[in-house]
């Protein structure tokens, strides 16, 4: 359906002051909620300001204190209202758990609300509950068919999905040609993953022409864009030398950039980097940390290194 330096304490004798103005923050954000725009316009019928209001306290935004609890009442709101994505979005909160207890039951009527109008996030996202087994049977089939429904409404996951879904041969035999004309269509429609999806096609040579050129392309397109796997990917092509000049050292600032974002093979191969002392300094004790932090993300390559330098794992 995402490490921090540790900080010195404050001297005992500020708490006061600090406490004074959290209060004074949490008095300021009361207030801006009572006298929304969005709000008011809520409480006279606009079901689509509901969302928005909604959207200001998912993510803190318009002098409002982040608040998932919150968000989900006014999407309540605005989906009782009719208005669908509120309806999504308010479905995506009960199959995360956040703000309210968690419910794939809940979850699944409230995105079946949603594509039932032909809501496309709704339709997407329902299509992960149906690929994941979650408060419904597993179907990979019925994945596929909600995927397309939102990819075909505009939806860039759906469109990312349901390629991704052909690349693996679930639901229907591999047909990556397919695949990556919908990778490129998510690509363009804003998911990012789709770039760096279809860069991996092109590196592969699979259902369109092998180019590292082009896979260089969509990798850096992808990392640009926010997706930590696209970073690691490009990583991989400059640590190589592979359509690109060979540089250890940019393959470590890209590895870093997606461990930064939990990406647990860019910490795996970071980890590598930073133990051979290849584009930087060496570093066994920080090489063993990115490696269990690759190990504990599921990156099998961070948890043989661990073991090959007797490490226990976490």
């Amino acid at each position: 359906m995402h490490r921090r330096p540790k900080h010195r304490r404050m001297p005992g004798v500020q708490r006061a002051a600090l406490a004074a103005v959290a209060l004074a923050l949490l008095a300021l954000g009361a207030a801006a909620a009572e006298d929304h725009a969005d709000r008011r316009a809520c409480e006279a019928g606009d079901a689509a300001r509901c969302h928005a209001y909604a959207d200001a306290h998912y993510y803190g935004r318009d002098g409002l204190p982040q608040s998932y609890a919150r968000a989900a009442t006014w999407y309540d709101r605005g989906c009782r209202a009719g208005y669908l994505p509120s309806c999504t979005d308010l479905g995506v909160l009960y199959s995360d758990g956040k703000g309210v207890e968690r419910s794939d039951a809940t979850a699944f009527e409230l995105l079946s609300r949603a594509c039932d109008g032909e809501e496309a996030a709704g339709c997407t996202n329902l299509g992960y509950l149906h690929s994941h087994g979650l408060g419904v049977a597993q179907s990979d089939a019925k994945a596929r068919a909600l995927y397309r429904r939102g990819c075909d409404g505009g939806s860039g996951r759906g469109c990312v999905n349901l390629g991704y879904l052909m690349v693996k041969g679930r639901g229907a035999p591999a047909a990556p040609a397919e695949a990556a004309v919908l990778y490129r269509r998510g690509c363009d429609l804003g998911h990012v993953a789709g770039c760096t999806n279809l860069g991996v096609l092109h590196e592969e040579g699979n259902g369109v022409a092998q180019s590292d050129a082009e896979a260089q392309r969509l990798y850096r397109f992808g990392c640009e864009g926010g997706d930590p796997m696209g970073c690691a990917n490009l990583g991989v092509l400059y640590e190589r030398g592979q359509g690109v000049e060979k540089s250890f050292a940019e393959a470590r600032q890209l590895y870093a950039r997606a461990c930064a974002d939990d990406d647990a093979r860019g910490c795996a191969y970071l980890g590598d980097l930073v133990e051979t002392g290849k584009g930087g300094p060496a570093d066994r004790a920080r090489a063993i940390t990115l490696y269990r932090r690759g190990c504990d993300g599921g990156e099998d390559y961070g948890c043989r290194a661990l073991e090959r330098l007797g490490v226990a794992g976490s």
